[in-house]
């Protein structure tokens, strides 16, 4: 009864490895042909957050390298609400850190939703 639970555990294990590889091949052909969902970016929006920002940020920064390629990270696009304190000046001084972070004020990313392409 053991040898029967045992090799029935096996065979599903197995079953599942090779879905995932199957997946995992469909999905990377998929990006090739749908470059505009694959090429995808994270907008963050803040206002007034001048105490966590730079925590925020981090996180979301270390996220997108964690789960990204050296060569291929998602934009992250901070866009600030009309801050009433330092939260601008802060994502400003955290642009330079990293190149795949892109600050807005609220009228420059809704100008740039705007644009045609």
């Amino acid at each position: 009864m053991a040898e029967i639970l045992l090799i029935s555990v096996f065979t599903f294990l197995a079953f599942y490895g090779l879905l995932h590889i199957i997946m995992e091949i469909v999905s990377g052909i998929s990006c090739k042909n749908r470059d505009d969902l694959c090429n995808a970016y994270t907008v963050i929006t803040v206002k007034d957050r001048e105490t966590d920002v730079e925590r925020i940020i981090r996180a979301a920064a270390w996220r997108q390298l964690r789960t990204s390629s050296s060569d291929d990270v998602p934009e992250i696009y901070a866009v600030d609400l009309d801050s009433n304190d330092g939260t601008y000046e802060i994502l400003q001084r955290l642009e330079p850190e990293y190149k795949f972070l892109k600050v807005f004020r609220k009228d420059e990313y809704m100008d740039l939703l705007t644009e045609p392409t």
